[in-house]
């Protein structure tokens, strides 16, 4: 019973972290279509080592400032950061964005910081984009 439900759970987290990738490529090709050049934020590779098992590579996420999934220099060559997530983690991501983002010394100016979410009704898809300073 336990194992069938940390099962479960496993593949929740997979589900979920696909979402989000698909979800970003879209994000990102959005924003190459606008005429901007898109750099994400690179996966990370950490060796487990565990007693009496082999060391084995285990990936995961990054962001860009610790916020942040994607970098985008525009046409003009405005420099812009965004955070990609979707419609129903907007309001979550907001909140942790707007802690993480409350000190002085964060670099940039509040235009530059900006959340993507995206909102999918139908077969209709679209992002909206909430800027600085409440991501709203």
């Amino acid at each position: 019973m336990i194992a069938e439900l940390k099962a479960e759970q496993r593949a929740n987290r997979r589900r979920a972290h696909a979402l989000g990738r698909r979800v970003q490529k879209l994000a990102r090709r959005a924003l190459e279509a606008l005429g901007a050049v898109v750099f994400e934020a690179p996966n990370a590779v950490v060796w487990i080592r565990r007693p009496g098992q082999e060391p084995r590579p285990m990936t995961y996420r990054h962001d860009i400032f610790g916020a942040f999934d994607l970098l985008a220099a525009g046409p003009g060559g405005a420099l812009r950061l965004y955070q990609v997530t979707t419609w129903g983690s907007a309001s979550r991501t907001r909140r942790m964005n707007l802690r993480r983002l409350a000190g002085d010394g964060f670099p940039g100016r509040p235009e530059t910081c900006a959340i993507l979410a995206y909102h999918r009704a139908g077969r209709a898809r679209a992002f909206r984009v909430m800027t600085r300073p409440g991501f709203e």
